[in-house]
């Protein structure tokens, strides 16, 4: 299975499970969770959020780069949940690295067309989707954590 297909299923999969612990709506709205100055060295320009159901998806002119963001309204165990099996889902497609200093736990993944990053603090889930049109480098990873610090920080 392609990894890009497993990034899409991973979101579908968190929001449409059969489970219990299904994703609904975000708590707060998900592109309030950064500023486009939180952004501006991600994209290397001015960005801008764009909702788009429960999530947020953010992008600047003249950057082929995208930011998905999406803070689950999962709480508790339903949040553990589903962070668990998101990473047993992620991870039959390849290795994924535990995360540190980003919430209780977390985990990211280099995927054929950007990263992903999933973290748990204080029982709220949160998924970040940096796509770059090319395979994910340490180096995107890198300024996605930098950007999941801002947003762990407002938890």
């Amino acid at each position: 299975m392609k990894l890009q297909h497993v990034l899409l299923g991973l979101g579908a999969m968190l929001m449409l499970s059969s489970l219990p612990v299904h994703a609904g709506p975000p708590e707060s709205d998900s592109c309030a969770l950064l500023k486009p100055d939180d952004l501006s060295a991600l994209f290397g320009g001015a960005p801008v959020a764009k909702p788009i159901g429960d999530s947020c998806l953010w992008t600047a002119s003249g950057s082929s780069k995208q930011l998905n963001i999406l803070k689950y309204k999962n709480t508790g165990m339903a949040a553990d949940m589903a962070f668990m099996t998101a990473r047993k889902n992620i991870s039959k497609s390849g290795p994924v690295t535990n995360e540190t200093d980003l919430g209780d736990r977390a985990f990211s993944r280099l995927l054929p067309l950007g990263v992903v990053l999933l973290t748990i603090k204080q029982g709220q889930l949160l998924q970040l989707q940096l796509r770059t049109e090319a395979p994910g480098t340490e180096k995107d990873l890198d300024a996605l954590r930098s950007v999941a610090k801002k947003v762990v920080a407002t938890f």
